[in-house]
């Protein structure tokens, strides 16, 4: 069965506009690569795990010092469980953290900001 196709900009497109518009705002933010890699050496393959388990894709960090996490999703999927617990964990501790689905997540969560 073929997948249907989503009509919705996929994440890394996504990630894309989100930091454009950060840099449009001039908000200090990158994209911040996790995740597991594989290479080989030799005759063996080796893996090497990056960042922390749920992090953000784009980090960075406002005018008033605070933390700033950015988990981008394209519109139709979610965060997963993981992800949701490390925006939480930078919430509680006075991050501001969030999951950007489009320009208009960032225009909310950052109106204080631009």
């Amino acid at each position: 069965m073929k997948k249907k196709k989503l009509p919705f900009p996929k994440e890394k497109e996504v990630i894309k506009a989100v930091l454009e518009w950060l840099g449009w705002h001039h908000i200090f933010a990158w994209r911040q690569n996790s995740g597991r890699f594989f290479f080989k050496v030799g005759s063996k393959t080796r893996m090497f795990n990056t960042g922390i388990k749920g992090q953000a894709d784009i980090t960075g960090i406002l005018e008033d010092g605070k933390r700033l996490e950015i988990e981008c999703k394209r519109r139709g999927e979610g965060p997963t469980p993981d992800q949701k617990a490390f925006l939480n964990k930078m919430k509680e501790n006075g991050g501001v953290a969030f999951v950007a689905y489009e320009i208009e997540d960032l225009e909310k969560q950052l109106k204080d900001y631009i």
